[in-house]
Formats: structure tokens, C-alpha cells, sequence
């Protein structure tokens, strides 16, 4: 079960679980076993852990290399999927012909939100007319 990132991580050996080495992707060697890492978010700072279950699927179901790791927390991943679907939804409505109102007033929220997270930077697009 010895893997080189292992030393410097508390990580847990009674939860080890089997790896299908032929679904990963890697370097060099495959990992043969999974288990659960405790990890330190990069955004939040706070401990969580990486699960050997998440790990499996990341790197026999999504195809992660192997090497990688779990840098956030599930809250902090949460909350980036979140951001790339009001980015998303903001890119649709902007691109939007003869909006709607209800679609007008939907933009404008999105786009004060994301003002407000940093991400737009530019106030003139929060100049959005809503025709009542």
C-alpha cells in the first residue's frame, strides 16, 4: 500500500480498497490500493478527507492521472461549480435576442453576483434593462 505521496499525509490504511490498475492513468506506476487522505483545502484551509470511494472513481471512472490530488474541500468544489454555472447562465442570457423580462431580471441578478465575487469587473454590465 505504499505510495510515495502517503508520507507526509495522514491517511488511514484500514480503509483501504482494491484498485483496478487497468483503468488508471500513470507515469510510471499504478497505485494498487486507495485509502482515505486527509487532505487540507488550498482555498479554505480547513482539514477534509479524500475519500478512498471519491479516489476510485477519479481515477478509474473520470480518468484522472493517478498523481493527482484533492486540493479543496467538497464546500469549496461546491461552490466553484456553482460560479461555472452563473458564469455559464450569464454567457446564455447575454447572448440572449429580445430577452424576456423574467430573463432580463435573471441576467441582472447574475450579473450583480458575480460583480460582487470578483468576476465581472466591468459596473457598465451591470446596466441591464428590464422592461416591466
Amino acid at each position: 500500500m505504499s505510495h510515495w505521496r502517503y508520507s507526509g499525509l495522514n491517511f488511514f490504511p484500514e480503509t483501504a480498497i482494491a484498485a483496478d490498475t487497468t483503468k488508471q492513468n500513470y507515469a510510471i506506476y499504478p497505485r494498487s490500493t486507495y485509502v482515505d487522505i486527509e487532505e487540507e483545502c488550498e482555498v479554505c484551509g480547513r482539514p477534509f478527507i479524500f475519500f478512498a470511494q471519491e479516489q476510485k472513481h477519479w481515477f478509474e471512472e473520470l480518468g484522472f492521472w493517478i498523481d493527482a490530488h484533492c486540493t479543496r474541500c467538497v464546500e469549496c468544489r461546491k461552490k466553484d461549480q456553482e460560479i461555472r454555472l452563473m458564469q455559464k447562465r450569464y454567457q446564455v442570457l447575454v447572448e440572449t435576442e429580445n430577452r424576456a423580462v423574467p430573463e432580463s431580471r435573471e441576467l441582472k441578478k447574475i450579473a450583480m453576483e458575480l460583480y460582487q465575487l470578483g468576476y465581472l469587473r466591468d459596473e457598465k454590465k451591470l446596466n441591464i434593462d428590464i422592461r416591466s
